[in-house]
């Protein structure tokens, strides 16, 4: 283990310990959040920062700094949330004195919040673009998500056909997966326009354990899944560009899919709770109550409110 006091209370070393800790723990995209925040900390003010050179006008000089270099409000609120966690670490071992938190007089950025949900006559017009084959395969993986209750691409390149159950992909989220009492299954109608994208971009199926998509493999560490899926999510955002840039509409990314699966639902007059339920939320305890009555063929009913471009907003 690394110790970052070797030299009088080095914050870089504070943060190495972090990351040491998170890649044993195999928490790779925490790791990389953390290793991003280093790095910008250390384009502000170098390398060995010392924890007493930190204090709320440094925060404020190193905010200003970010923001003078194109750094959103959302990104400057990531990498000062992963420092304010490695002051509370510093805290807790007794390498600090709380007296002296900088962040008592420094407010984190709040979260801003962006519209990320596409119309249904845009999600139209995506639908039937037509252009570059290697476009249009991610912009498929992306439909793919839209249609499949706004998958995440963790979950959606992990999708294997046993996934497929009476017409339906049913999956957990990974993202919660171990964290509720009980197993937690979302399902999703199939739709003739996902079983044409699985017809044309996925793997033939060999077996009910064989992947869908041709992304993910048996046996792959942490590192390299999480590697995998922020390459894919990469290049699908660009390719997604390149189709908003084309369409003359507002950018989008693969997190697009999420939002516009839900708000096109609701303002098709869909219940907010089968909506809930759809994507995974367990905050509201009544959603169970009230999904007693979506069965198989009702989620099949309201899947076609995603793709009936027919109708108008």
């Amino acid at each position: 283990m690394i110790n970052p006091f070797t030299r009088p209370r080095m914050l870089d070393r504070a943060f190495e310990v972090k990351m040491t800790r998170l890649l044993s723990e195999g928490k790779i995209n925490s790791y990389y959040r953390y290793r991003s925040t280093l790095h910008a900390i250390q384009s502000f003010a170098g390398s060995e920062i010392r924890v007493t050179d930190v204090d709320s006008c440094w925060l404020k000089r190193c905010s200003r700094q970010w923001e003078t270099r194109g750094l959103s409000s959302t990104t400057i609120r990531i990498y000062m949330c992963a420092l304010k966690s490695i002051w509370h670490d510093l805290e807790r071992q007794g390498q600090v004195r709380r007296a002296r938190n900088p962040f008592a007089d420094y407010t984190v950025p709040p979260p801003v919040r962006r519209r990320m949900a596409l119309s249904r006559d845009a999600v139209r017009r995506i639908s039937e673009w037509k252009g570059n084959a290697t476009v249009e395969m991610y912009r498929d993986l992306w439909l793919f998500s839209y249609m499949c209750n706004g998958i995440n691409f963790r979950d959606l390149l992990f999708l294997k056909y046993k996934n497929i159950v009476d017409g339906e992909i049913v999956f957990e989220r990974s993202k919660t997966k171990g964290k509720m009492k009980e197993t937690h299954l979302i399902h999703a109608a199939v739709s003739d326009r996902m079983k044409d994208i699985i017809e044309r971009i996925g793997n033939k199926r060999i077996t009910s354990d064989t992947y869908i998509f041709r992304y993910a493999r048996e046996g792959m560490t942490p590192m390299e899944i999480s590697s995998m899926v922020r390459k894919t999510i990469y290049l699908c955002n660009r390719s997604l560009r390149t189709i908003a840039d084309e369409l003359g509409i507002e950018h989008f990314t693969t997190y697009s899919a999420r939002h516009s699966f839900a708000t096109i639902l609701n303002k098709s007059g869909v219940d907010i709770s089968f909506i809930s339920e759809s994507l995974g939320h367990n905050s509201l305890e009544t959603t169970k109550v009230y999904l007693a009555g979506f069965d198989r063929e009702e989620r099949r009913k309201i899947s076609s409110f995603l793709t009936d471009f027919c109708n108008k907003e």
